[in-house]
């Protein structure tokens, strides 16, 4: 069984804003899409690079896609908040650009360890290769000699 790479969210209500000050967490409104008119839904990213990241879509509609903080920003622009809640808005694609970064590094350092590790392998492999020759030489050095 295929694992799932995100979860879907309980959806909010979209008269409310913002539940709570807690700008990790907030819950943003969920707006009507402009192509089909359909609510979005928000999710969860599983994805290794982008863990735990909210990312607004429809459906299985991939034209409209946004992270938490394009579609903070895409909140303001459209005029669905104002006032101090621009500001609560704000924090909260702070903070999500903030989780990409430090997803973003962790994946940096994983690649380079695993580069490492092929590095090491490789040089493995290049000492077997190397060994392997001297003894195809050393065997037709001694088949000459006969």
């Amino acid at each position: 069984m295929a694992s799932r790479l995100f979860e879907e969210m309980p959806p909010s209500s979209s008269s409310s804003l913002l539940s709570g000050s807690n700008t990790a967490s907030a819950e943003l409104p969920l707006i009507p899409c402009k192509l089909c008119n359909g609510v979005v839904i928000e999710r969860v990213s599983k994805q290794p690079e982008s863990t735990s990241r909210k990312f607004y879509r429809m459906g299985l509609n991939v034209i409209f896609f946004h992270w938490q903080a394009s579609y903070a920003v895409l909140l303001i622009k459209d005029g669905v908040v104002s006032g101090d809640q621009c500001l609560e808005l704000l924090m909260v694609a702070l903070n999500d650009h903030g989780k990409a970064v430090e997803s973003l590094t962790n994946s940096i350092r994983e690649m380079k360890k695993k580069l490492s590790d092929l590095e090491l392998v490789m040089e493995e492999l290049d000492n077997v290769k190397k060994s392997m020759k001297a003894a195809m030489v050393e065997k037709l050095r001694k088949t000459r000699n006969r």
